[in-house]
């Protein structure tokens, strides 16, 4: 387990403003209220219901295994596309868990699937070369960004 949930107050010195300490207290009784203190208390800490704590630390642990050994194919892959190379990292993940034994042991039909076999670029793809899957996931996400409307 991650930890037991610890409960989380402001706290004011004894000689605080009473006028500061109102106003406080009056924030969190409207944000508690609309809805905004549950949704913020999701967006910061709802991983930690959704996910297992074998998958953290099995994140973590990737984290400082893995990607310092492709953290340069990232970043010039951001070079190429623009996109922050911790998107581009993240979504590599996502999309490519690889097992101890270097094969994939749950894998889906990924974008690298869905290209392959269509007679463009992609049919010469080998996912066991990770700076070519690096490459290949980051034209593919810049390919959809750039099909999106301007805004």
């Amino acid at each position: 387990q991650i930890g037991e949930p610890q409960p989380i107050a402001w706290l004011f010195p004894g000689d605080a403003d009473p006028e500061l300490v109102a106003k406080a207290e009056a924030f969190l009784g409207r944000v508690h209220k609309d809805g905004t203190l549950v949704r913020l208390k999701d967006r910061y800490f709802g991983h930690v219901r959704r996910l297992k704590q074998f998958d953290v630390v099995q994140f973590l642990e990737r984290t400082r295994s893995l990607l310092p050994d492709f953290r340069t194919q990232f970043e010039s892959a951001q070079a190429r596309t623009g996109i922050d190379w911790r998107l581009i990292a993240a979504l590599a993940y996502q999309e490519s868990p690889v097992g101890p034994h270097g094969h994939q042991p749950h894998r889906g039909a990924g974008h690298d699937d869905a290209d392959r076999g269509n007679g463009g670029p992609a049919r010469r793809f080998q996912p066991a070369r990770p700076e070519q899957s690096i490459s290949a996931g980051a034209r593919y996400l810049a390919d959809i960004r750039d099909q999106l409307p301007e805004r």
